[in-house]
């Protein structure tokens, strides 16, 4: 098995809190700078589509099936995405046989330091992660849907609408949208990896259901494998409740 994700985080994830009393506090001094492209056969992102009400509305769907480990490694990549700013966005290339997509493309909110535009430019300065109880819905109230993630299913080819059903080969996905909705991602993908998170699917609907997504997004269905016998965040821990 390859895992470039997990090269470049495996040490930073041990470091994870595992009890709500704990936190790591997250800057661009402890965050690896990966390259550019990297690896994994440890995710599988399968297109899909969520029909409402009986053919009423159709919404894609982007599933995501992965262990507890390579979420909380791509929740680690994502945050160093954000963080450095000479990292304007990251390609992942899924070698799993069952991924039907083979590309996902971790893009930076936002313009490198030489693309400074006019007016006022932020940069982040730091994260505070902490552990939290996990919910099928995550996101539930009124939230800007700015500030929530994106998935940006990306065709590379050329098909009519009816082609595009059959050739799912030359979709890739970009994401996750704003700094706040990438975050936003981020750290839930941190607490679904916690040892002491039992649910196994999250969903992340658009405007047809409860919204969890961003403008123009596809929806999302996040769904956690088992992890590997010898992974330490499947031993016993302090429980987040």
């Amino acid at each position: 098995m390859s895992c470039d994700l997990e090269s470049w985080f495996s040490a930073l994830r041990a470091k994870l809190p595992t009890s709500v009393d704990d936190q790591i506090v997250l800057t661009t001094s402890v965050l690896p700078q990966p390259t550019a492209k990297l690896i994994t056969d440890r995710l599988s992102l399968l297109r899909g589509i969520h029909e409402y009400d009986t053919g009423t509305f159709k919404a894609e769907v982007v599933h995501f099936h992965a262990d507890r480990a390579t979420y909380q490694h791509l929740g680690l990549l994502i945050t160093a995405v954000v963080f450095h700013t000479h990292l304007s966005e990251v390609t992942i290339e899924l070698t799993n046989s069952e991924s039907e997509i083979k590309q996902l493309i971790v893009e930076s909110p936002f313009r490198p330091p030489y693309d400074i535009r006019p007016g006022y430019n932020t940069r982040p300065y730091v994260f505070s992660y902490y552990p939290k109880p996990s919910s099928r819905i995550p996101w539930l109230g009124p939230i800007d849907p700015l500030h929530l993630p994106c998935f940006y299913l990306i065709d590379t080819a050329v098909h009519t609408a009816s082609e595009r059903e059959d050739h799912v080969d030359s979709l890739i996905v970009r994401g996750f949208g704003s700094d706040v909705g990438s975050m936003r991602f981020a750290d839930f993908l941190l607490d679904i990896g916690q040892p002491s998170n039992s649910t196994e699917d999250f969903i992340l609907e658009g405007d047809g259901g409860y919204r969890g997504v961003g403008y123009l997004s596809a929806e999302a269905q996040i769904w956690l494998l088992p992890s590997a016998a010898n992974d330490p965040s499947e031993q016993s821990g302090p429980s987040v409740e």
